[in-house]
């Protein structure tokens, strides 16, 4: 099993912000508190970076656009590929947990009891394409009903 001082959060993401409130300085606190030995890393596009946001690295990355929608609201897909990929080149932990700037952490448990439920060693793991294990959240949009964790091998 693995302890806080093996993972690194990869919030990825622009800053949320609600009524002026930087949330995701909210999001990596959470993170904080109840991985404290854990590393945190933001990988963004934002050029201005609030000050509050406690992580260990910032990673700015140039803006790669949006691709075009048909409903005339843009498709920020390549932005997440881009700033998620900058964010995970920096990783050197055993374990990562790539998540959204938008996502608070409300327990220690969820992590440690994903890793026992599907046995990740190296063993229960066929190698897909790498030997990286991440733990991603298939949340992917602001409103979601359902909290669903799956486990994928990211290409380097």
């Amino acid at each position: 099993m693995a302890n806080d001082s093996d993972i690194t959060f990869v919030i990825q993401g622009g800053q949320y912000f609600v009524k002026g409130e930087n949330k995701t300085v909210l999001v990596a606190d959470s993170i904080r508190k109840y991985y404290p030995k854990s590393k945190i890393i933001f990988s963004t596009s934002d050029h201005k970076i609030d000050g509050a946001i406690k992580a260990d690295l910032i990673v700015q990355i140039a803006d790669v656009g949006s691709l075009p929608s048909k409903k005339g609201k843009p498709n920020n897909i390549n932005r997440q590929l881009a700033s998620t990929k900058a964010g995970l080149d920096k990783v050197a932990t055993k374990w990562v947990c790539k998540t959204r700037s938008d996502v608070m952490f409300t327990s220690k448990k969820s992590f440690f009891s994903l890793q026992k439920k599907y046995n990740f060693s190296q063993k229960g793991i066929p190698k897909l394409v790498s030997n990286n294990k991440i733990i991603v959240s298939s949340v992917t949009s602001k409103r979601f009903n359902t909290f669903n964790i799956s486990l994928v091998s990211f290409v380097s």
